[in-house]
């Protein structure tokens, strides 16, 4: 006689719970602004953003090379290397150079 025995544990979920940084739970990255270009999601996995995606530019780093029409606003840069940087568009370039 062979007896089975089979225990399964449930969490009262059907989906894993989701993370409290909003940069992990995008469905739709089309317009959305990540607060950083490489963070960490659900505890261990690593994301490294590469593809230009649309960023949060700390201000205070950028000097003056955003044009201070943007000043107040949020300015977004873009992820390269999983760094946020000034998007080209947004650079000043010095009338001595124009």
């Amino acid at each position: 006689m062979t007896f089975l025995l089979n225990v399964t544990a449930q969490t009262g979920q059907d989906a894993p719970p989701r993370d409290p940084n909003p940069d992990c739970n995008v469905e739709k990255p089309e317009g959305h602004v990540y607060k950083q270009c490489e963070f960490k999601c659900e505890g261990d996995e690593m994301i490294l953003l590469t593809h230009s995606q649309a960023c949060r530019l700390d201000e205070a780093s950028l000097g003056k090379t955003i044009s201070s029409a943007r000043t107040g606003a949020e300015i977004r840069g873009v992820c390269l290397n999983g760094n946020c940087v000034p998007n080209l568009e947004d650079i000043e370039v010095p009338s001595s150079l124009s």
